[in-house]
């Protein structure tokens, strides 16, 4: 009885072949792993706390860029700002 969203025989968003890499961006916390054979990373942002974000008790972590070094799978992370009181 439950109507899909987009009624198609096959669901296209199913990633059938698992990637060497996952990216993702979401909720202003930067995030790195691998599981099961993938390297899954997540940006963070630019922006400090916001006020809702306050309030939903989200600690943001600004000016950390993930990087993936190609040759070695390496995930690592690049810092610009010395402190997070600068944003």
């Amino acid at each position: 009885n439950r109507v899909s969203i987009a009624p198609e025989v096959e669901d296209l968003l199913v990633i059938r072949r698992p990637p060497a890499v996952l990216h993702c961006g979401h909720v202003h916390t930067i995030g790195m792993t691998r599981y099961k054979g993938v390297t899954a990373i997540n940006s963070g942002t630019w922006q400090g706390q916001t006020d809702f974000q306050k309030k939903m008790n989200i600690q943001p972590t600004p000016a950390i860029v993930p990087y993936l070094d190609l040759s070695t799978m390496r995930a690592r992370r690049l810092i610009f700002a010395s402190s997070r009181d600068e944003f």
